[in-house]
């Protein structure tokens, strides 16, 4: 049997030593981007353990491509999260600290000290805030010199696969894909929603590529790398992608590669062993067949590092995608919709007759929902300050706030359904002080589309 459909089974352990000792080594972009994700110690043994097997490590072009063009966009994620981190914290510290005034802890007789407790609340802000920062001081700056790209360069000298010669060699790769998407053949199918965006393809190099094929093209380079000499005869690719277009999940645990990817690239070449490998898997089998060493608390955060990366996870890009999105839920109503590059307004949305009205005015507030929750208290009053003051100046007839919230990749639905009711909570709370009358959105980004679960008083309909 295991002759007919060896696609179906994992490597013996003769065979994974040959992976391990001999095989070629494949790694996807998110492996390369997942560094920035990293603590530094982390980082430096996963890029010890690459170092260690650079004379077998390949990329193929797209995937060099895809991190240089990605590249900036984490590093700028990073960046992002930390102050989301940051902003989530205080605004909680905040609501304690509103909540110890409003209980009036000294009147009860048991010798609390509202101003002490306030002052050991202050003194927590400053500790994490300075915590915080210290973080971002160690992450790379946007345009500073990149020491982590000065490694992986270092490593994957003589290691990137060719380019595409043409639009034609280009397209003549890509040619079953739609054939590919239609029947669920791996990989690269659960990213044929991204087909439907404006701007979801790029130029570079004179050729046009659009990124709902970004893993059918590195996948069909790889194939063409197994097909030319010297032909590798056992394949490990090293990926930090979770979905059920490249990996067999039972009952939501991944036992291997999807067995068409093992059958399509033994027909390519003159493979006969072909494994995959998630980043921390990779990163914990490295000492038992190198020399590079790896520690528990690396491995967890790698983890970590791949499960945002693998599902293409950071608030700074949540943010974009969220802006686009609801850009496009608005146009539905037919109506002319503007951005507004402000501070805290996004939209102005002409309602009437848009040479004789003033426009309603939207303000778009992201909020986490999942296992860090960052409040977002700070934001929505400050959305809620600029629609007031743009109603009551008279250049704008009505306002809305458009909550979205960013679901992580850990989180539940549960978890979907609190952060909505929190933000309901703390929306109203705000407006009430401040006396404003506005209207309520808030909702999630599901593939491309933004899908509200409330809405109040809001004038679109």
């Amino acid at each position: 049997m295991r002759d007919h459909f060896p696609g179906h089974y994992a490597p013996s352990e003769p065979e994974r030593r040959k992976l391990w000792n001999s095989g070629l080594i494949v790694l996807d972009t998110n492996v390369l981007l997942s560094m920035y994700r990293l603590p530094e110690v982390a980082r430096n043994e996963l890029l010890g353990v690459l170092d260690a097997l650079k004379e077998r490590i390949w990329i193929p072009h797209h995937v060099g491509l895809e991190f240089q063009r990605r590249r900036l966009d984490v590093i700028k994620g990073q960046r992002s999260n930390v102050a989301s981190v940051l902003e989530g914290a205080q605004d909680a510290i905040s609501g304690v600290e509103q909540e110890v005034d409003r209980l009036k802890l000294d009147r009860w007789g048991l010798g609390l000290e509202p101003d002490k407790v306030k002052a050991d609340l202050g003194r927590a802000r400053e500790r994490l805030t300075q915590a915080l920062k210290a973080i971002g001081a160690v992450l790379v700056e946007p345009n500073h010199d990149d020491p982590i790209r000065g490694r992986l360069d270092d490593i994957l000298e003589g290691c990137v696969g060719p380019s595409p010669a043409s639009q034609q060699e280009l397209d003549q790769l890509l040619l079953d894909a739609e054939d590919r998407y239609a029947s669920k053949t791996p990989p690269g199918y659960k990213d044929a929603h991204k087909g439907n965006k404006e701007d979801e393809t790029y130029v570079f190099n004179g050729l046009r590529y659009s990124q709902q094929y970004g893993d059918l093209i590195i996948w069909k380079q790889v194939l063409e790398r197994v097909a030319t000499e010297p032909r590798p005869n056992s394949v490990l690719f090293v990926t930090g992608d979770l979905k059920e277009d490249y990996w067999q999940i039972v009952n939501g645990e991944r036992i291997g590669p999807r067995p068409e990817l093992a059958e399509e690239i033994r027909r390519a070449g003159d493979v006969d062993v072909f494994w995959m490998y998630s980043p921390e898997k990779f990163a914990e089998l490295a000492p038992q067949y190198t020399e590079a060493e790896v520690s528990r608390q690396s491995i967890s955060q790698i983890h970590d590092a791949s499960v945002e990366g693998g599902v293409a996870f950071s608030y700074y890009q949540a943010g974009r995608a969220a802006e686009d999105a609801i850009s496009r839920w608005l146009r539905q109503y037919d109506c002319e919709v503007q951005h507004v590059r402000s501070a805290s307004l996004d939209f102005e949305v002409a309602i009437g007759d848009p040479a004789t009205e003033p426009p309603h005015v939207i303000g778009v507030a992201l909020i986490r929902g999942g296992r860090r929750v960052g409040m977002g208290q700070r934001k929505l009053r400050e959305i809620s300050k600029s629609l007031y003051v743009e109603i009551a100046e008279g250049r704008a007839q009505s306002g809305s706030v458009i909550i979205t919230i960013i679901v992580e990749p850990q989180a539940t639905e549960n978890d979907y359904l609190e952060a909505v009711a929190r933000a309901r909570r703390d929306f109203y709370r705000i407006t009430d002080e401040l006396s404003i009358d506005i209207g309520l959105v808030v909702g999630r980004v599901e593939g491309d589309r933004f899908a509200p679960s409330v809405r109040e008083g809001f004038p679109l309909v």
